[in-house]
């Protein structure tokens, strides 16, 4: 446990009070802000009461852990003890901590208020607390101190610990034991916090406090492992299949109380839930026999959750045609990619619970959409409350190990994706188009820009959207360059995409998804339509490798340097940690990033894994159209630039992996700099910057001739060099050096 940083935290804490009196004079202005009359000396009370509760808990936490290894317990115990302390070790706050006491008090409550659950809990299964002295009182006094929405924002967060896949499973198995740790009162200070307790605050616990759902009791279904056994690395993957099998149960339960299942569907079932009983009962020692133990858990658990996703009596049919059978056929897609991914072994406890969260929210927006039937206007409203924030989550999750740091060139501030609004760059009859598609499905479309920042409105547009809509129907060059730039921002921004065309339309060979051909004819609503559905409730990039790890080694190298805060530091070590854990890592670095200057970096699921620069060498990648009559010249000049300066020069043309978006991708992450020539306005060229723009890689942009008099608006605020093709290279010499020095 990281006890030892909890009370270097505390004790800064009660050094800052010493020296500012912080907490006292927030005591009292809230005092008298709420009418209450308070003294000093009671003022002073309160902030001594304050201190023993924040210096109580990691003394409960070491008493606990000690008696727990004292009767054979520990492995069990660590777990939920870990739990206890996240919250103080985690930089996520609903008080932040550079308040002082005042700052540590929400996570003084995180760790007792979980730990009182968990005793509360125990006491229900085992007719024993696990704790033998009570911290309600405490807990309640200090939950009024912090106020709402604060408090019922710690108790969500308890709620959701209690619920987590590791804190049920330890949770289980302390439950073998049965009696009380054997605690006295002085080993953890509570009868000192009640002393210290003034009476002005004794008629603030209130008798009821809130209720917080305690972990999944044990079950016969899923036995927890005996105390001689306990968990470790060896059976994780099994503690996953039995936490998603006791999820799958309690799912079935509910499906055949609401008359979903036919008495044959049950009977079917039968025979796995009770051979998945058997194999949760066995305990085979051996290597072999624990490996095929868990590979037949594996199978019997894709045949429940293929039955348990599908009801046999499903009511009245859908209508042919109707949006009831259309949203229906979606959503079978976004459970066939759940089936595949609850097949995938090794995953982390977080990316379980979420899982697991998804499936069962999938599986009811499955009912939900059969109750609705023929409704059209229910279905609407389904999918904008319900269905379209589940496939964008599934979405998300899908993408969780392409995690990726950047610097966009844009401010980025925060914007919400939302899930029923479609991001359209391209001209106005397409556009047309997709708002007559948009209206009846209560989609909302942000064309154009607002402001006097064109270019920053089109990226708040895009990180808002949930999917993005790309019209390659204009005949100018500069028209699809300004198309290909934003469909570049999008892939970096992790963001599905539908590309629009006609038949003899020629798309930018960086373009891997195939686009929608249009005709002319009134069915091009419906195509558009159907895109649109398929990209909303759909899969487009997913797996393909993990860049979790490589942004960890990044935000150390970037955050690590020169004089750092200690929340960075300890961020920092808790990211390593935390490696395995796509998930948490993802929250723990956006955590880091708010300890860091604003808009030092943002976090992204870009469409394929990200890549960084490496060390001090610098690596240049030259972007331009490379079959002109001007090119060789071009490439000529620059590499030779780069040649006199030690820098390593790349062309796209001569990358050798036959993936050509997913190479020019991991080129432009690995450069240092970028050389961009949009001369003429290559549809390529514009792509490749906008990914390069995302990332933030520092990027020379150039054209010949009057390419600078002609730049789509998203460029027109940028500084975008002029060189002369007439000069024998002399301007781009110049520029290069220049821009690379």
């Amino acid at each position: 446990m990281q006890t030892q940083v909890i009370r270097e935290l505390i004790a800064r804490a009660v050094a800052h009070e010493q020296m500012t009196g912080t907490a006292a004079q927030t005591l009292a202005q809230a005092a008298f802000i709420r009418g209450i009359s308070s003294t000093p000396q009671e003022v002073a009370q309160t902030v001594d009461f304050i201190r023993g509760y924040i210096e109580r808990a990691p003394d409960l936490l070491e008493a606990c852990e000690s008696a727990a290894r004292a009767v054979g317990i520990g492995d069990y115990a660590k777990p939920i003890l870990e739990a206890a302390q996240q919250y103080f070790v985690s930089p996520l706050d609903v008080i932040f901590d550079h308040f002082g006491l005042i700052g540590l008090m929400d996570d003084a409550y995180f760790t007792q208020r979980l730990l009182q659950s968990i005793s509360d809990a125990y006491r229900l299964w085992t007719g024993n607390p696990l704790l033998p002295v009570s911290l309600a009182t405490a807990n309640a006094v200090v939950r009024q101190l912090i106020g709402e929405p604060q408090a019922s924002q710690l108790d969500l967060a308890i709620e959701s610990t209690l619920g987590q896949v590791n804190v049920r499973r330890a949770f289980s198995g302390l439950t073998r034991y049965a009696q009380p740790l054997p605690l006295s009162d002085s080993d953890i200070g509570n009868g000192g916090i009640d002393r210290l307790l003034p009476d002005s605050l004794k008629s603030m616990a209130p008798a009821h406090p809130p209720e917080i759902d305690a972990p999944l009791p044990p079950s016969d279904d899923a036995p927890p492992p005996s105390p001689s056994a306990a968990p470790g690395a060896a059976d994780h993957e099994e503690a996953n299949l039995v936490s998603g099998y006791q999820t799958l149960l309690n799912l079935f339960n509910e499906k055949v109380e609401a008359g979903e299942f036919t008495p044959e569907r049950q009977q079917a079932l039968a025979p796995v839930l009770q051979e998945l009983g058997d194999l949760l009962r066995e305990r085979p020692q051996e290597v072999a026999g624990m490996t095929a133990r868990v590979a037949r858990l594996r199978e019997l658990m894709t045949r429940m959750t293929t039955a348990v996703a599908e009801p046999t009596r499903p009511g009245e049919p859908l209508p042919a045609g109707s949006r009831g059978s259309q949203v229906n056929l979606l959503l079978q897609g976004v459970k066939r990619y759940l089936f595949i991914e609850s097949g995938r072994a090794n995953k982390s406890d977080e990316e379980q619970s979420a899982l697991e969260q998804l499936f069962v929210r999938c599986a009811k927006a499955g009912t939900a959409v059969r109750q609705a039937g023929a409704d059209e206007r229910a279905t609407t409203e389904l999918e904008r409350e319900t269905f379209r924030k589940l496939a964008l989550d599934v979405r998300n999750y899908a993408l969780r190990h392409h995690l990726t740091l950047a610097h966009p060139i844009w401010p980025s501030p925060a914007v919400g994706q939302d899930p029923n609004t479609v991001c359209y760059s391209g001209g106005g009859r397409v556009g047309e188009l997709v708002a007559r598609c948009c209206e009846p499905r209560g989609l909302q479309v942000l064309r154009g820009g607002v402001g006097l920042d064109y270019a920053q409105a089109r990226w708040d547009y895009l990180r808002r959207c949930s999917v993005a809509l790309f019209d390659y129907t204009g005949t100018e060059a500069v028209e699809r360059a300004a198309v290909s730039y934003e469909l570049g921002i999008c892939l970096a921004l992790g963001r599905s995409a539908v590309i629009v065309a006609r038949r003899d339309d020629d798309l930018p060979f960086d373009i891997d998804l195939a686009p929608v051909l249009l005709t002319g004819e009134a069915e091009d609503v419906e195509l558009i339509g159907r895109a649109l559905d398929d990209a909303l409730y759909g899969q487009q990039r997913g797996g393909g490798g993990s860049s979790v790890r490589a942004t960890i080694a990044y935000a150390r190298r970037r955050f690590a340097n020169g004089a750092v805060s200690f929340e960075v530091t300890h961020t920092l070590d808790l990211l390593d940690e935390a490696a395995t854990d796509p998930l948490k890592v993802r929250y723990l670095l956006e955590s880091l990033l708010g300890y860091t200057e604003p808009d030092s970096a943002q976090a992204l699921y870009p469409a394929w894994p990200g890549t960084y620069p490496k060390g001090a060498g610098r690596r240049c990648f030259h972007v331009m159209p490379f079959s002109l009559d001007w090119s060789e010249q071009v490439m000529e000049n620059t590499a030779a630039v780069c040649n006199e300066l030690g820098v390593a020069y790349v062309r796209g043309d001569q990358v050798k992996d036959p993936r050509v978006i997913r190479s020019i991708w991991d080129e432009v992450c690995r450069a240092s700099h970028v050389v961009a020539d949009i001369s003429d306005f290559n549809a390529n060229v514009a792509l490749e910057l906008g990914l390069a723009h995302t990332l933030g890689r520092p990027s020379l942009i150039m054209g010949a001739g009057d390419t600078v008099d002609r730049l789509f608006p998203a460029l027109s605020k940028l500084r975008v060099e002029r060189y002369n093709r007439e000069d024998e290279g002399k301007s781009l010499r110049a520029l290069v050096a220049k821009f690379l020095s």
